[in-house]
């Protein structure tokens, strides 16, 4: 039932905007931050800054991509009893 909810599912509020569970391969995608550490921190809390926001449509790559097993990698079936 996780898988099938799962699949394809879009959600927001986790931090850096929309996020998607893709259903081919179960690869979660979304904007990825690119952070530094502030030299002069304000609290404890206040550790990082974001210096760029690399767009999801930079790092969203083809389910049958060579480097994660080509077009023959499949992730099996699913046993809803296990």
């Amino acid at each position: 039932a996780v898988d099938e909810a799962l699949s394809d599912f879009e959600f927001d509020g986790m931090g850096n905007g929309p996020t998607l569970y893709r259903a081919a391969d179960h690869q979660c995608f979304k904007d990825v931050l690119v952070v530094r550490g502030k030299e002069n921190p304000t609290s404890e809390f206040d550790l990082l800054e974001i210096v760029e926001v690399t767009p999801v449509e930079q790092v969203t790559y083809a389910p049958d991509h060579p480097q994660f097993g080509g077009a023959e990698a499949t992730l099996g079936t699913c046993n809803p009893g296990a």
